[in-house]
């Protein structure tokens, strides 16, 4: 894996105001410049599977808005409809385990 030139390093260091349109380029950032990447947590996952920095959650009680955007107006599939509710299924586990890890963490 390449690294990246030390001056540049610290030129990023001293931004710290960066914006990147995608995850990969925003862990690389926060592994070579050693900067903050805030980020959802399925982006986040990604970055630390990609290796060289670690997942830190905010715990805030956020409200996850998800809205699927179709071609025309017609109605939506129901491979589409499957989809949707795999999606929300999946993510209401991640609500629920954050819940009771909070929960573990406080009898702790």
């Amino acid at each position: 894996m390449m690294s990246i030139d030390l001056a540049l390093s610290d030129k990023l260091c001293a931004r710290s105001r960066l914006s990147v349109a995608n995850m990969p380029l925003a862990g690389a950032l926060a592994r070579e410049a050693s900067v903050l990447a805030i980020a959802d947590p399925c982006s986040a996952e990604q970055a630390v599977r990609m290796g060289g920095v670690v997942f830190r959650p905010i715990r805030q009680k956020l409200t996850n808005v998800v809205a699927v955007a179709a071609a025309r107006q017609e109605e939506l599939s129901r491979e589409v409809l499957k989809f949707v509710d795999l999606f929300r299924q999946q993510l209401q586990r991640r609500v629920d385990v954050d819940k009771v890890e909070q929960m573990s963490a406080k009898t702790t």
